[in-house]
């Protein structure tokens, strides 16, 4: 009896051991991980301000996929406040908000406003998109009344353009945000023409950005959201289920 109480006691100290070895492992390895955590993941993706978030929806299929590294766990870098409303956009380098009609361009790693852009007398930017970023010289903001065109680097207003009709009418559809195509060079806005009473889908040719034109104007038979664009067509939807493409 008292041999087997023996072997009970080296084996119950066998396991202690086997469990103190593989604690002491386990913290290893999570110190190191946590070290490798504190130290950043980013250099394995290369500088982080490659990936950007040019439009609200990440590109003009709105497809909301960006190749870029997401956090491992929360962690707040900075906040501010006071600097406008709507989707944050991020390209050059800087973050963009929006408010009445000013642009504030953000540093992304600090939170410190790089410079502020305002143009008094022009549409207000307002909408879920509010910025869309044309090219790596010049940016969009749209606005209910229309758009305008400012250069990245100080947010100097280079374009200013009033759309035709631009109507707020419940149930034409103008309440929809617009939207920018990157592969046509082409903004689309909603419209209401009050006399013919009729919705429309306004093209604005965006290939030559200090020069922004009209392209031309589509009437609406339904009230219709821009719901993406690609391979020269944009898409709206409309409230009674159907989609529509349009041939640029």
């Amino acid at each position: 009896m008292e041999n087997i109480g023996f072997k009970w006691k080296k084996m119950a100290i066998l396991i202690l051991a086997l469990l103190l070895v593989s604690s002491l492992a386990m913290l290893v390895k999570f110190e190191r991980y946590s070290a490798s955590a504190q130290a950043g993941d980013a250099p394995e993706y290369g500088d982080l301000l490659q990936y950007e978030w040019p439009v609200a929806g990440a590109d003009e299929g709105n497809t909301g996929f960006n190749p870029g590294p997401a956090p491992s766990r929360p962690h707040v870098k900075w906040s501010v406040t006071g600097r406008g409303s709507g989707m944050v956009v991020a390209f050059n380098g800087m973050l963009f908000t929006s408010s009445g009609t000013t642009v504030y361009a953000t540093d992304p790693n600090t939170g410190n406003l790089i410079y502020t852009s305002t143009a008094p007398g022009t549409p207000s930017i307002s909408g879920v998109n509010p910025i869309f970023k044309l090219d790596d010289t010049y940016f969009l903001t749209q606005g209910g009344s229309g758009i305008t065109v400012r250069r990245i680097a100080d947010g100097a207003l280079v374009a200013n353009m009033t759309t035709p009709n631009a109507n707020r009418q419940p149930g034409s559809g103008t309440y929809f945000a617009g939207h920018y195509s990157t592969s046509m060079k082409m903004y689309f806005n909603h419209a209401y023409d009050p006399v013919k009473h009729e919705a429309q889908i306004v093209a604005v040719d965006l290939s030559d950005p200090p020069n922004p034109r009209i392209a031309w104007i589509y009437p609406c038979d339904e009230a219709s959201e821009l719901l993406a664009s690609g391979d020269g067509l944009v898409f709206l939807g409309s409230t009674e289920g159907t989609v529509w493409a349009l041939d640029r």
